[in-house]
């Protein structure tokens, strides 16, 4: 999974050294709560476009590059994707040939430093005469991420409540997937709790009834705003902590 501690192409990133000092820098998440809800470890290519450029711009990056490492016999396949409109456009793959007596490790570390130096240059620039990597067998194509347009968006701030991190990132989830949903913006965050903006297309009203079509309590608290968690869950309400 992407943010396991037990990912090898990521311990391989991290093991890089920074190189924040450059004029280009190239920055690698964090993985933190945040990053996980934004990007769940179970996507893979088919992300959320909207996400991954909202957390491009958190970390100050100018354009985000997804890569994925797999093995080949002794070489090791990097294919570089840029975050397009309908989500993963594939840009290239970089072969890396693996040394005699080299560990799996050092050919990931390896790997990623070549992939840094490439992302230094124009690493798009011939992106539409690269032929993309065959698909593996039995792998459905990546649906195009598509977010409904029902009119002019109302924006309604809230509390999520939620007792995990899992929990977190199942709630997000579901509101970004939510009917008449435009956007979910991410203020701040905590162990149990988070502020959004809700971008919804409609009054109030139908914003608590697709929410609670989804498995999701919206309510007023004590304070006057907006209260939300999945159907189930116990919390008091709150009064602006």
């Amino acid at each position: 999974k992407l943010w396991e501690n037990d990912n090898p192409w990521l311990n391989a990133w991290r093991a890089l050294p920074s190189d924040k000092s450059l004029i280009q820098p190239t920055i690698l998440p964090i993985g933190d709560a945040q990053d996980v809800a934004q990007i769940s470890g179970e996507e893979g290519l088919q992300f959320d476009p909207y996400e991954l450029s909202s957390m491009a711009t958190r970390y100050g990056a100018g354009e985000a590059a997804i890569l994925v490492a797999s093995p080949d016999g002794a070489k090791m396949g990097i294919s570089l994707y840029s975050n397009g409109v309908g989500g993963a456009q594939f840009v290239q793959k970089i072969m890396v040939d693996q040394v005699v007596g080299e560990t799996n490790e050092a050919l990931l570390i390896r790997a990623a430093q070549k992939v840094k130096t490439v992302l230094r240059e124009n690493w798009k620039m011939n992106a539409a005469f690269q032929p993309p990597p065959p698909a593996p067998a039995q792998q459905a194509a990546p649906v195009p991420y598509t977010r409904p347009a029902l009119g002019p968006s109302k924006t309604y701030a809230a509390r999520v409540r939620f007792g995990s991190v899992q929990d977190w990132v199942r709630i997000k989830n579901t509101l970004d997937k939510t009917y008449g949903m435009n956007g979910v913006m991410l203020k701040s965050i905590k162990p149990r709790e988070a502020l959004v903006n809700l971008m919804y297309a409609a009054d109030l009203n139908s914003l608590q009834i697709s929410l609670q079509n989804a498995g999701i309590v919206l309510r007023g608290n004590t304070s006057g705003g907006l209260e939300l968690h999945m159907t189930g869950a116990q919390f008091t309400s709150t009064a602006g902590q």
